[in-house]
């Protein structure tokens, strides 16, 4: 643990030397009356990633840059990499623009922008935010967490009808959400059953496993895997995704495949 820490701070200490270097050099440069803007691809402390479509480029929270990297002689600090807008360390002039159009579903909620930076002199004057038009809505059902099949599939049959004239790129984006009880199989086919003749196109299916979640070791502790029968081998894995007991149908197969494993293992 030591030597990852100090491996992090030298890694720290590495970029501020290299930001220090071309800011010194932008100081030389510079003639009186011009604004130091800094641009910067990194990961800042106290930023907020993306959920599904960031990584922290340095390698986690102890490789984050402090807003300090930025002197208060930069007038203003244009950083890329995360795609929330955002102030950093409450700095009107260190900030990350943001993308300017969704980049996974989890950004539906974004703001997506553009800035414009007005600069007076060798300061900042003003930070406008101009917001960017989202030319395909994006949709998520339910709105919020999972519900069950047949209450997604009554909200599915709800959505907006397809027009007749309908641009195929203006289409809602849709992500389906549906807690599950059981195995569903035909899953998907009920899904897209439903949304026939709906606007919204469907590109993402997520199933909300509604078991424990837990390991076998978590299941009767104590109990070794030899000390376990197959079914209760099974029972358990089962009930790790699902909250409801497997069927009678569902067990007889399993045990028809144990039997013939069994049969051919001898």
């Amino acid at each position: 643990l030591c030597i990852r820490d100090r491996a992090g701070d030298r890694l720290v200490e590495g970029v501020r030397a290299v930001y220090s270097e071309v800011l010194d050099a932008a100081r030389h440069r510079r003639q009186p009356g011009q604004a130091l803007v800094a641009m910067g691809h990194c990961y800042m402390t106290g930023s907020e990633l993306s959920v599904l479509s960031e990584r922290k480029i340095l390698g986690g929270n102890q490789h984050a840059l402090p807003v300090e990297l930025f002197s208060d002689d930069v007038a203003y600090a244009a950083l890329g990499h995360l795609h929330k807008a955002q102030r950093v360390g409450g700095r009107e002039g260190v900030r990350y623009s943001g993308s300017p159009l969704p980049l996974s579903l989890s950004e539906a909620g974004y703001r997506h922008q553009v800035l414009l930076v007005d600069l007076k002199g060798d300061a900042l004057e003003a930070v406008q935010s101009l917001p960017v038009p989202r030319r395909a809505e994006m949709v998520r059902v339910p709105a919020r967490d999972a519900a069950t099949l047949e209450e997604v599939l009554a909200l599915l049959e709800a959505l907006p009808a397809l027009e007749e004239d309908a641009v195929e790129w203006r289409r809602p984006y849709l992500e389906v959400c549906v807690s599950l009880p059981r195995p569903e199989p035909s899953l998907r086919q009920k899904v897209e059953k439903a949304l026939e003749g709906r606007a919204a196109r469907l590109v993402k299916l997520t199933p909300a496993y509604t078991g424990t979640g837990g390991a076998l070791a978590e299941v009767q502790p104590g109990l070794s895997l030899r000390e376990r029968t197959p079914e209760d081998v099974f029972r358990a894995r089962y009930a790790r995704d699902y909250e409801e007991p497997p069927s009678e149908v569902l067990l007889e197969a399993f045990h028809t495949l144990l039997t013939q494993v069994q049969e051919d293992a001898s």
